[in-house]
């Protein structure tokens, strides 16, 4: 059987064309929902159909799907867990460090810059600390002092 990420892909797919998907037996049923023009649905039909064993085997057995949801949900826990501690031991450590070089007013970052996307920023990025930084957003602006333990005890408030 093919994983059940690989189902839920082709499901995915069949709901975008439109296309109706019903289980009886051994037998998988296909139909178009929506008339439309859609050079595309003969292909989509054909993937669905190559897969039709996996499909049934994945919509039949409910409790594979339990399954796949408690293992996942047990994964999403573990790394909710690591993020909470990493965020709390950057936290501690980024004031550690501007409190040990008070006069530093570069990011903490190796690259410069903390990333865009990043789900952390220092306070030199985040605008909180003065530094080669854009201004704090509105919402922040005043909100902290210059002193990295009082930045430190606000922070943990937020914890």
């Amino acid at each position: 059987m093919g994983s059940i990420e690989q189902v839920m892909d082709l499901l995915g797919l069949a709901q975008q064309h439109h296309i109706a998907l019903k289980v009886n037996g051994d037998k998988l049923r296909m139909e178009q929902t929506v008339e439309e023009d859609n050079p595309n649905l003969p292909v989509v039909f054909r993937i669905l159909a190559r897969h039709k064993e996996d499909i049934i085997a994945v919509m039949a057995d409910g409790d594979a799907i339990r399954q796949w949801l408690d293992e996942k949900q047990r994964k999403l826990i573990a790394l909710h867990d690591e993020l909470s501690e990493g965020t709390e031991r950057w936290l501690h450590l980024e004031a550690m460090h501007f409190a040990l070089h008070p006069d530093d007013r570069r990011c903490v970052c190796a690259d410069g810059q903390c990333r865009d996307d990043a789900i952390v920023r220092c306070d030199i990025c985040a605008g909180v600390r003065g530094g080669e930084s854009p201004p704090s957003p509105p919402e922040t602006q005043g909100m902290l002092s210059e002193d990295p333990w009082d930045s430190f005890l606000m922070k943990e408030e937020q914890l």
